[in-house]
């Protein structure tokens, strides 16, 4: 992941839909549509990758990749984010409250119903490995495929991993501490 850039561009948010929609995440795009200097445009192209919008280029002058292309998309990553940047800056539950406005009420509900009964187990190997692929899931604790497919999918929504990025649909894992693993936990009534 990249280093974490001080103040967020106000701009963040309406380039991310460009970007988002045109599918061109490249510094000289951004600079050339939203008329700002290349070094405001590289800043914020950083900071949709801290977000999660754009990939880490693969080398030195290599294209960024696209990971977020629908707008329901990009206000999950928002509030996502903006729910990390509260957690950072010390303020209690927002995370929780992150969850409960994306789910409406408190999440037990819908926790209850649709998360599978590893992902507690499977949440805490990812956060302490660092490593969010299905195939990493599957091995460690010995399931299908397909199940571990959706659990990821479900520590994604949850976020706790990113959506796949590249062309091996890694996961970047977004939660770095026990804590906040809890927080999330408790948002979603586990």
């Amino acid at each position: 992941m990249t280093q974490r850039t001080e103040k967020i561009d106000s701009l963040v948010k309406d380039v991310a839909r460009m970007v988002a929609s045109s599918g061109n995440g490249s510094t000289s795009n951004i600079q050339r549509i939203f008329e700002i200097g290349y070094n405001r445009a590289e800043n914020i192209a950083k900071q949709l990758e801290e977000i999660g919008v754009l990939s880490l280029p693969a080398g030195p002058g290599m294209k960024r990749d696209v990971l977020v292309r629908t707008e329901a998309d990009l206000e999950w990553v928002f509030r996502a984010f903006e729910g990390r940047q509260k957690t950072e800056s010390g303020t209690t539950g927002s995370i929780e409250k992150q969850m409960e406005s994306i789910l409406g009420g408190d999440g037990q509900d819908r926790a209850e119903e649709e998360l599978d009964s590893l992902v507690k187990d499977i949440a805490r190997m990812v956060v302490r490995e660092g490593n969010g692929s299905t195939s990493n899931i599957q091995k460690v604790f010995d399931i299908g495929y397909n199940r571990a497919g959706k659990i990821t999918d479900q520590l994604e929504r949850m976020g706790v991993v990113s959506p796949p990025t590249g062309a091996r649909k890694d996961r970047n894992v977004l939660v770095q501490t026990e804590t906040e693993l809890e927080r999330i936990f408790r948002a979603f009534g586990l």
